[in-house]
């Protein structure tokens, strides 16, 4: 006998509950769900006090500064999860924070030197005058970034989420604050920083009480014997890191010098509003597979776990995904106006790209567990230039379809990546 539907969902959201995996992503994602819903409700507010060119700074900068925060560590601190013993981990997390300082320093000469040079196509961009910010950022975020991995391998998740609240609601009362006093795009670029870093003083706190005994394992011996054998995550993880990031920061970029225009800032709130949902659901399914994968590595049952894992995210997101894409447009013209119609036509478009997407981010660092960086570099840089080439190719052969065809090519690359991943958990 068939139950009716409602037992049916039911049943289906109590075994969900029972799931560990769904229990520890619950954890992450209830304090991300809470920071991306206060950025989502400050956005129709931001779109009403910032012009669209404002807007269109805000963008460049996250693209700079997304480019940025992926060699800021040198990518040593996805790896702090992954060691058995709490000594190597430790040893990563200096490497990463050290890394981070290194790579501020580095931005500051470069700086220096246009600066000197008066390279004009640089210096006369408006965003040269907040140029201090970059720097500043990516200490910032490399600290957030290395202690929020750190918790993760402490299994803090609660912690972390908390931070994401923080972050979120202090960057978008920031934004809005700015607007409401006339400040230009500043606010927008002093808001965004905020987003990336701020609450990390929480999870430097509890890792000091916690696990300030382990400072002693630092050594430079240690450094240096961790940095040999995790070479290969600045080696080849950068580079994927940067190949995937700058594929979509870059998607941005060209769309905006070779459309421009209103075109420009649909596309830009519709990534802004699909990626909300995204990034809180990989951010911290992501970490939990991390955390948990090297164990079931170890013991030979790591293609049983992915398949539980991938079930437990796809049945959990896949009907909010549809639902949201079915009346995309209408939601977008409630929240923003009618005027953002077009931006919910594009979001319907990115929908296939966004759910594979999702899927893939949440098993990709399987490769790193299994240490096949060069394997997932090779993935990243084929998916780079396919991205980014159908940009070219289409401002020349159909230039009205150029966003069209991102979405289209975007979403063949996350299904390939998605079949890698899936293959590696053998």
């Amino acid at each position: 006998m068939i139950k009716p539907l409602h037992k049916n969902v039911i049943f289906f959201f109590n075994k969900l509950s029972q799931n560990t995996v769904v229990h520890s992503v619950a954890l992450l994602m209830s304090g991300n769900a809470l920071g991306q819903l206060v950025m989502l409700l400050s956005l129709p507010v931001i779109t009403r006090l910032y012009s669209p060119n404002d807007i269109s700074l805000l963008a460049v900068y996250i693209a700079i500064m997304s480019i940025i925060s992926i060699a800021g560590c040198l990518r040593f601190e996805i790896a702090i999860p992954i060691p058995e013993n709490d000594k190597t981990a430790t040893n990563l997390t200096a490497l990463a924070l050290i890394s981070s300082l290194m790579t501020a320093v580095l931005i500051v000469i470069i700086l220096f030197v246009i600066w000197l040079g008066q390279i004009n196509i640089v210096v006369e961009y408006p965003l040269w005058n907040y140029a201090w910010l970059f720097p500043i950022g990516t200490v910032f975020a490399g600290l957030y970034a290395t202690m929020s991995y750190w918790s993760i391998r402490k299994q803090r998740y609660y912690l972390v989420g908390k931070t994401r609240v923080i972050q979120m609601t202090v960057g978008s009362i920031t934004q809005i604050g700015s607007g409401l006093m006339g400040s230009g795009y500043f606010g927008l670029l002093l808001g965004h920083l905020l987003m990336t870093s701020a609450g990390f003083f929480g999870l430097v706190r509890s890792a000091w009480i916690k696990d300030r005994y382990l400072l002693r394992e630092i050594s430079y011996s240690e450094l240096r014997n961790t940095f040999i054998a995790y070479k290969n995550f600045p080696k080849f993880s950068v580079a994927e890191g940067l190949a995937t990031t700058g594929a979509q920061q870059l998607a941005i970029i060209l769309i905006s010098l070779l459309v421009g225009g209103e075109e420009v800032a649909f596309f830009f709130i519709a990534i802004r509003v699909l990626q909300a949902p995204v990034s809180l659901i990989t951010n911290a399914v992501s970490k939990v597979y991390l955390q948990r994968s090297p164990m079931h590595l170890r013991n030979g049952t790591l293609r049983k776990f992915t398949n539980k894992f991938l079930l437990s995210i796809g049945g959990i997101c896949s009907i909010p995904c549809m639902l949201f894409g079915y009346y995309s447009v209408e939601i977008f013209e409630l929240v923003f106006g009618a005027e953002w119609a077009r931006a919910g036509k594009i979001a319907i478009v990115l929908m296939p790209m966004v759910v594979i997407s999702l899927l893939s981010a949440s098993i990709a660092t399987i490769l790193n567990v299994t240490g096949q960086q060069q394997h997932m570099l090779r993935l990243k840089l084929a998916g780079f230039t396919l991205r980014v080439g159908s940009i070219l190719v289409a401002s020349y052969l159909a230039p009205q379809a150029i966003i069209e065809t991102y979405a289209v090519v975007s979403a063949m690359v996350y299904a390939m990546y998605l079949l890698s991943f899936y293959s590696a958990s053998k």
